[in-house]
């Protein structure tokens, strides 16, 4: 019964491609979920330097559907935040007026059309910033009193909400909200050490807010408008009390960042369920674990950060069916990757909806460079990422016909010849059903990709 119901839906599809527009689609479906280019293949993109540079960039974050990137690299102007697309490779963003040419990115909104971080300006110190598509980059001023010193971290899936940390009258650092509505005001500190706080990630819809404040020790915090400021507590039975927190998911359900663990400081994972938990560390390295976790996946799957080896620092990647894995030798032992001479993975910084394409800094033959992992898609014909590969799939697929505008990323391409057509089509029938349950990258995330607040 089910390869007939196959058959009579194969047949309707060739009756609607013979009247569907084959002009590729906009990469959403009608709900505005990100549809995601996930590889068969796994792929490892250097993303070189800047223009007239020939060393220094660094990756930190890529947008949930894989198509841009952001980091900073050295340019002949000096240190400068960039953007990278697949057709545009990596653009300079430029810094803010005045003061010494500098500036850093450290986060982006969903489609990647609103980038934060910060800059030095005319002030004489460094400013907040938030640079948009076709506007540039704009300073977002510093909390009152005290030195002017402000740095942005995250931004909101909309681009309208920003967070990250300045300078206070009582010579403290204290996290900040900006909004287009209120402008930047501070987040305050947790009760009980000198004033010390950064908010250093955000949800999605901007209603939580992740980093660290002073306790009497660091202390990793979530805040809300109704809570405020709220401390996440310690690993159990850590050898002292510490954490901090540095990126959360997009639902706002998964933290993560390092802390204190019985053995040494270790890369930590929280949720409201689970509490606070250690990830531990790469093989070898320090008598004491030494990790940090810097990223996770919009849908919390997947984490990622840098790890202590006994050759040094190197880049992981952890879920919880496989634990906290060397990225490098997942890439060139697990699947037989051959094209990474010279190179090492140092930090792992940042990952997409679903922990698939990761970015992060490494080492080519000595010289510092971003890179682009993407690994395979477990599912590829579950192209609405529900754990089953069924109609609404094949309306994706038959929507977005024709030539990739990414071959190494293209949703749908199921036969990787960059174009989409009746040979996928044909490929997601084979498919049709559930996915394998250890295979399967169902996730209820839905990310919506309407344009940025105005400003």
């Amino acid at each position: 019964m089910k390869r007939s119901v196959g058959r009579l839906l194969a047949v309707a599809a060739m009756v609607i491609i013979g009247t569907a527009d084959a002009a590729r689609g906009d990469g959403q479906d009608k709900a505005g979920t990100v549809l995601m280019g996930l590889p068969a293949a796994p792929a490892f993109i250097p993303l070189g330097q800047l223009p007239g540079s020939s060393s220094g960039s660094r990756a930190t974050r890529i947008s949930p559907d894989g198509q841009v990137i952001i980091g900073t690299a050295i340019s002949p102007q000096g240190t400068q935040a960039f953007r990278w697309t697949p057709g545009g490779g990596m653009v300079g963003l430029g810094d803010l007026p005045g003061g010494a040419f500098q500036s850093v990115a450290t986060g982006m909104s969903t489609n990647g059309s609103v980038v934060v971080g910060w800059s030095t300006s005319a002030n004489g110190a460094q400013e907040a910033f938030r640079w948009r598509n076709g506007i540039g980059m704009e300073g977002l001023g510093d909390l009152p009193g005290g030195e002017f010193n402000s740095a942005a971290a995250a931004v909101s899936a909309n681009g309208a909400t920003v967070v990250g940390w300045g300078a206070t009258a009582d010579a403290g650092i204290e996290a900040f909200r900006w909004s287009l509505l209120d402008g930047l005001h501070s987040l305050g500190d947790l009760p009980g050490g000198i004033v010390n706080s950064r908010a250093l990630g955000i949800s999605g819809d901007g209603s939580l807010i992740v980093g660290w404040g002073n306790s009497g020790v660091s202390e990793a915090f979530i805040w809300s408008m109704a809570a405020g400021m709220v401390g996440l507590g310690f690993v159990p039975d850590a050898l002292l009390d510490g954490s901090q927190a540095f990126d959360v998911s997009f639902d706002g359900e998964t933290i993560v960042g390092n802390a204190w663990a019985p053995l040494g400081v270790q890369a930590m994972r929280y949720t409201e369920q689970d509490g606070m938990s250690a990830l531990g560390d790469l093989p070898g390295g320090n008598p004491q674990p030494f990790s940090f976790a810097f990223g996770v996946s919009a849908d919390g799957s997947t984490i990622v950060g840098r790890g202590d080896t006994d050759d040094g620092t190197r880049a992981f990647i952890w879920d919880a069916g496989n634990g906290l894995r060397n990225l490098q030798e997942v890439l060139e032992i697990d699947f037989g990757l051959k094209d990474m001479a010279g190179w090492t993975l140092v930090e792992a910084r940042g990952a997409d909806i679903y922990g698939l394409n990761i970015v992060g800094w490494g080492e080519y033959n000595g010289i510092q460079e971003a890179w682009l992992v993407r690994l395979p898609n477990p599912c590829p014909a579950d192209l609405d990422h529900n754990g089953l590969t069924g109609i609404e799939d094949m309306l994706v697929l038959l929507g977005i016909f024709g030539p990739c505008a990414d071959c190494m990323n293209c949703a749908g391409d199921l036969d990787s010849d960059c174009e989409i057509g009746v040979t996928d089509l044909l490929a997601l029938f084979a498919a049709w059903g559930p996915c394998p349950p250890e295979i399967s990258c169902q996730s209820s995330v839905r990310l919506i990709t309407g344009p940025p607040a105005a400003s």
